[in-house]
């Protein structure tokens, strides 16, 4: 006989402690202030709301806007329209609105790994380093937890703050000395 497997929320949820490295910014990195929660939808798919990544990059934001607000009304949880609303902001120079938009979705979203992406990407435009770093790593954390890597962004924003790596020498060639 199979047991059925049965959902259970992020509220419902007992999360081991992610082990301590001793560095407290290390330690930051991993742990989540807020829970992510499987979400199969994707508002770049929705009708209605898959017209917005073409139209922001158009740079068509009042259209995009009015487009997300419509929806959000109804659709309070998608990660999807709190992302795009704070990337408007972004474009507007409204970075705090931005932060408090992509704040206010870690609270309501489900997914999440798209607003803390977005909000490395927000940290890094505003020149703190540190906290990108801290974000994306979050970003990709919680797409572990949630099995679902499907974003690739993170990983390559994080491999770019890395900078160039050192040449390694050619097989067979001779190291300076």
């Amino acid at each position: 006989m199979t047991q059925k497997k049965t959902h259970v929320s992020p509220e419902q949820q007992i999360l081991k402690p992610p082990p301590s490295t001793g560095d407290g910014f290390a330690d930051s990195c991993f742990a989540l202030d807020f829970l992510p929660s499987p979400d199969d939808r994707s508002g770049s798919r929705m009708e209605g709301l898959k017209e917005v990544p073409g139209l922001v990059k158009q740079g068509l934001l009042n259209e995009a806007w009015m487009i997300l607000d419509k929806h959000h009304l109804e659709i309070k949880d998608l990660d999807f329209i709190y992302a795009f609303k704070a990337l408007i902001l972004q474009k507007n120079g409204q970075a705090e609105a931005a932060e408090k938009t992509l704040l206010a979705g870690l609270k309501f979203g489900r997914g999440k790994f798209l607003l803390y992406d977005r909000l490395g990407a927000l940290a890094f435009e505003t020149g703190q380093l540190a906290e990108a770093v801290r974000w994306w790593i979050k970003s990709i954390v919680a797409m572990r937890m949630l099995n679902q890597v499907t974003m690739w962004e993170p990983f390559l924003y994080l491999a770019s703050t890395a900078g160039p790596f050192p040449a390694r020498p050619r097989p067979g060639s001779s190291r300076p000395s």
